[in-house]
């Protein structure tokens, strides 16, 4: 019923600072994690014991009189180390579509509209997101590539190779190199 009512509307995708979110849109954030990740999933995942980044944008996808989140991807913007070169990375993590409306590009969407908002800032190198091994085809889809060197990450205060999930760049200045290590210089997003 909820995925034939969305057609009906058009998509909307707001970037937001995480600072500007009103209680409605947090409520309705929360709203949409509690579908995609129910507390049995949650009580479950491996994840739930990392330190991850706190996001500072939300791309949340909305039907056009905001009554409902589609979507949302959470962007980060750091400074961190390449091949013991000084980068910026523009981080995409948090990525949730609703059940209910899954395969109607939602999450692409809101993911090009990241991508954008890297570009538009100037100084991004490229962009990171870490995905589980059965997202790699979709994200490849979307142009992201597997990097296949080393992550490092800070957890508990110490740098460790993070190897939960599999990192994935995308190039926003220039060309890219897959391989070496990507220092994140902070926790994982």
């Amino acid at each position: 019923m909820l995925r034939e009512s969305i057609e009906k509307f058009a998509m909307k995708i707001d970037l937001l600072p995480v600072a500007e979110l009103t209680e409605k849109d947090r409520a309705s954030l929360g709203a949409l994690s509690s579908a995609v990740y129910p507390p049995d999933v949650v009580a479950a995942w491996p994840g739930r014991s990392i330190e991850w980044a706190a996001r500072q944008w939300s791309a949340i996808a909305w039907n056009d009189d905001r009554t409902l989140v589609l979507g949302h991807v959470g962007v980060v913007t750091r400074k961190a180390r390449l091949k013991q070169r000084h980068v910026k990375i523009g981080g995409i993590g948090g990525v949730m579509t609703h059940p209910a409306f899954r395969k109607m590009g939602i999450a692409k969407t809101a993911i090009n509209r990241c991508i954008e908002l890297f570009r538009e800032q100037g100084d991004i190198d490229f962009a990171l997101l870490v995905c589980e091994p059965g997202l790699i085809s979709f994200y490849e889809r979307l142009g992201w590539q597997k990097f296949v060197g080393k992550l490092l990450v800070n957890q508990s205060g110490q740098t460790t190779v993070f190897t939960f999930n599999l990192p994935m760049i995308y190039p926003i200045r220039g060309p890219l190199e897959y391989d070496g290590v990507i220092d994140l210089l902070g926790p994982p997003w």
